[in-house]
């Protein structure tokens, strides 16, 4: 009797082309792009198990975007493969397809029935605005050099443009876009509205140090705009009744001060400026 006599293994398992993918990303399963175990919301549930941790975040962002409390600012902090953008998926998929939930393995009874009650919770919040902003991705972070191009309609080349024009209001920031300038935290605010409202970020320091690393003073210049949009997004959120800001850097917090990701040791000035700033504000509001 083998071990392949108890179970069934998952043919994405034995699937030779997936060896040589590293890990998934937030924008390319937003933009449809990934492979179906992570694209499709019941695959990627089928092979996730959710602890009693992860549950108590859902409830947290559920209970924020209801306006009934909790952490309306979340930090995912921790080096590469400490699961910041696995984290950050969970809570995609679990607001877009609620009922994908139950398909996901929970590691007790206790968290299974926390599942359930999660579940019925977000089924009747009704339709939830979710915009994901990826650091890799130009159609998500678009700069200057890389702007996306709306067919038959405008050019987005910053991120609060990118925000905005995936919330359908660029006019309101079109002015901003335009001169790279971060919009004041009452702008940001009118683009939240009251509407629940989900505002995932992954690999914002990645884009900024690429930005700073540039050698383009235009570009470098934007980059501080960049952090500033960040401080003021952070406050139009804190003032909303119905928004969530989920943002993830690749840093540790320890004692004797931040831990810098590996591959940016080579730009561990830049990364831990960006870093810092960005932490200074946010930790004001979480």
């Amino acid at each position: 009797m083998g071990f392949l006599s108890h179970v069934k293994v998952w043919s994405d398992v034995l699937e030779a082309r997936l060896d040589e993918k590293a890990a998934p990303s937030l924008g390319g399963v937003h933009l449809g792009k990934e492979e179906a175990v992570y694209q499709d919301s019941r695959e990627f549930f089928r092979r996730t198990l959710i602890t009693k941790h992860m549950v108590e975040a859902l409830e947290n962002v559920a209970e924020a975007l209801l306006g009934r409390g909790g952490n309306k600012i979340t930090l995912l902090l921790s080096l590469f493969g400490g699961g910041k953008t696995h984290t950050l998926l969970t809570i995609y998929h679990a607001f877009r397809n609620p009922t994908a939930l139950l398909e996901a393995k929970a590691e007790d009874a206790g968290t299974e029935k926390s599942i359930r009650r999660l579940v019925e919770e977000l089924s009747r919040m009704g339709s939830i605005r979710i915009v994901v902003v990826d650091g890799d991705f130009s159609e998500l972070a678009p700069t200057l050099v890389n702007p996306l191009v709306v067919p038959g309609g405008y050019k987005v080349q910053t991120i609060w443009g990118s925000i905005a024009h995936q919330l359908g209001l660029f006019d309101e920031v079109r002015d901003n876009d335009e001169v790279l300038l971060a919009p004041p935290a009452d702008v940001l605010a009118r683009l939240v509205g009251d509407k629940p409202t989900l505002i995932l970020i992954d690999e914002i320091a990645h884009y900024v140090v690429k930005l700073k690393s540039s050698g383009d003073r235009t570009l470098q210049n934007y980059s501080d705009q960049v952090i500033a949009f960040f401080e003021s997004l952070a406050k139009a959120v804190d003032l909303s009744r119905h928004s969530v800001l989920v943002i993830s850097l690749p840093v540790e917090e320890k004692r004797e001060g931040l831990i810098i990701e590996e591959r940016y040791k080579s730009q561990k000035d830049v990364c831990y400026g960006a870093s810092t700033s960005l932490l200074v504000e946010l930790h004001r509001r979480v």
